[in-house]
């Protein structure tokens, strides 16, 4: 584990026998500076089970102003869930793309229809993540350190075509490939935290 900050950078190593500790298990953290010592506890969750979706099926296709469905099963570990997608579309002959991050407490989401008027495609990611959510109290404060600890899980994608699909409807192939399942993970913890990880650590 590294543990940093802006301008102000703090390090703390912590290691263990990874037969110790299971999933849903609550860890205990202690982080000293100088002689004061600031704790905090989180549960863990298991980083390479991603959250299993319900809908939508992956290379699915929905008409131009149909919303689009996004439901997982739960994680009785999570906290919240974070979704991250992207939108590349064809918008008066241009490829361009929008790109969105939610989080939520639920295990569902949809993605209006007003949303999906140009012919194109998601990609889709999911998360589940246990610690402080966006504007919620940080977990870690004391002993001069503020800061947040997080468990979290890689995500799973899933590709929906809008329409004809991909901006060029003759090929229907997307242009951009999907984003490994830990890059989509830091994407969307550096967007939620508003601090970019310097590595991927969970």
């Amino acid at each position: 584990w590294h543990v940093y900050g802006d301008g102000n950078y703090q390090w703390a190593y912590l290691s263990s026998d990874s037969t110790d500790y299971l999933p849903g298990d609550t860890v205990e953290v202690n982080f000293y500076r100088n002689n004061a010592v600031a704790d905090l506890s989180i549960r863990l969750i298991d980083y390479d089970i991603y959250p299993n979706y319900i809908l939508p099926i992956n290379n699915d296709t929905i008409a131009l102003d149909e919303p689009l469905d996004i439901i997982w099963n739960i994680d009785q570990d999570a906290d919240w869930y974070g979704i991250y997608y992207s939108y590349y579309r064809d918008s008066a002959g241009v490829t361009n793309y929008v790109q969105t991050y939610v989080a939520t407490t639920d295990t569902a989401f949809t993605i209006p229809a007003s949303d999906n008027i140009y012919n194109g495609y998601y990609w889709i990611y999911v998360m589940a993540v246990n610690g402080p959510g966006t504007g919620e109290p940080l977990n870690l404060d004391g002993a001069g350190l503020i800061g947040e600890f997080h468990s979290y899980t890689g995500s799973d994608y899933r590709l929906i075509f809008v329409g004809t699909g991909s901006a060029n409807p003759v090929s229907n192939n997307p242009d951009e490939p999907e984003i490994d399942s830990h890059q989509a993970s830091k994407m969307m913890m550096d967007h939620f935290t508003g601090h970019e990880l310097k590595a991927d650590n969970h």
